[in-house]
């Protein structure tokens, strides 16, 4: 949405309108090493991504969080399985 912020100085004073920008993250959940397929050798960075999450960046996390539950979690586990065995 629009902000307006006020400035006043010495007697003037002006108004700014900030717009602000959202910016979202495109992952491929259970991809974890970018290469386009959820297979075994993603299955190294998930536990690493889920055992500890705040070592992990952006693309991790988002590609951990199978269950959208903003941030990875035992949750995930299961779609992350059932993403290895879907071929």
């Amino acid at each position: 949405g629009n902000q307006i912020m006020r400035f006043a100085n010495a007697g003037t004073s002006a108004e700014y309108n900030l717009n602000w920008v959202r910016f979202s993250l495109q992952c491929a959940a259970g991809d974890l090493n970018r290469d386009g397929l959820i297979d075994g050798q993603d299955i190294a960075g998930f536990v690493s991504t889920l055992l500890s999450p705040e070592t992990g960046g952006a693309w991790e996390n988002c590609a951990v969080d199978i269950d959208m539950s903003a941030g990875p979690g035992l949750g995930d586990v299961p779609g992350f399985v059932d993403l290895l065995l879907t071929p």
